[in-house]
């Protein structure tokens, strides 16, 4: 990509709806079902409830997709079969077949793959002295914490969707990180402080390039695009930045390219 962009959420798109609207769409019914069969609400009580809890239009009409507001869950058959409603015997079913897939060839070679990741990320990071980046998650939601040239930065997708802020600050909220476990098998937490930054891009995981490696280059050239773009004075531009590439909405005006 030239340079960060923003996707167009809004149903409203030539391109018609986005992944996120088309899985949200799907399991929308089972949520009106579900208030239906539970709590004996109407069809259209049902409707009016749901839309309340999970429908968050920006003033511009598009949708509000931040993780301040309720999703529908994607996960655990789309949420109505989470562990947490298992019996015993279920609960045991599931971990022995974990154990038996964590000693399998194929859970050593994911490791492996893994590992051979972990270290060619170091060896790009190394070779570039105003990047430090760590990949602190993997799988189902993949999050990369660090800095570029002297700007922190946190990177996050899940559910085919991702977003880069820069110049992260404490926002003054503590979350409870587990850090182990104490003699008698319980999970040990400690406060660690919640920082938040300013979202310069986000799109759909299928702009991202393949492996690990792909997606450091593509956070850190993200980054100092946008870092350039704004320190760029936009000279002789009329549609487009020609020192940048930054699109204008009018002489001189520069707006999120797309």
């Amino acid at each position: 990509m030239p340079g960060p962009y923003l996707v167009d959420f809004s149903s409203g798109s030539d391109k018609g709806p986005s992944p996120y609207e088309v899985e949200q769409a799907r399991i929308r019914p089972r949520y009106v079902q579900l208030l239906i069969g539970k709590a004996g609400f109407d069809t259209i009580t049902a409707e009016l409830a749901i839309a309340t809890l999970f429908d968050h239009p920006r003033q511009d009409g598009t949708r509000c997709i931040c993780s301040c507001h309720p999703h529908f869950s994607s996960t655990h058959e789309d949420g109505f079969d989470c562990s947490c409603s298992w019996d015993d015997e279920r609960r045991a079913e599931s971990k022995a077949w974990f154990e038996e897939w964590r000693d399998s060839p194929a859970a050593k070679e994911l490791r492996d793959a893994v590992e051979a990741e972990r270290i060619a990320v170091a060896q790009w990071v190394a070779g570039d002295p105003g990047v430090t980046a760590e990949q602190t998650t993997w799988a189902a939601l993949e999050q990369w914490e660090g800095t570029v040239d002297g700007h922190s930065f946190y990177f996050r997708e899940r559910h085919e969707l991702w977003s880069l802020e820069i110049d992260l600050e404490p926002t003054g909220r503590f979350a409870n990180r587990i850090v182990g476990t104490n003699d008698e098998g319980e999970l040990e937490r400690e406060p660690e402080s919640i920082n938040e930054g300013r979202t310069i891009a986000e799109g759909s995981a299928a702009q991202l390039p393949d492996g690990a490696v792909g997606h450091i280059e593509f956070i850190v050239r993200t980054i100092r695009d946008h870092l350039f773009a704004e320190s760029c004075d936009h000279a002789g531009a009329l549609f487009y930045c020609p020192t940048c590439g930054t699109r204008m909405a009018e002489p001189n005006r520069a707006i999120s390219s797309r």
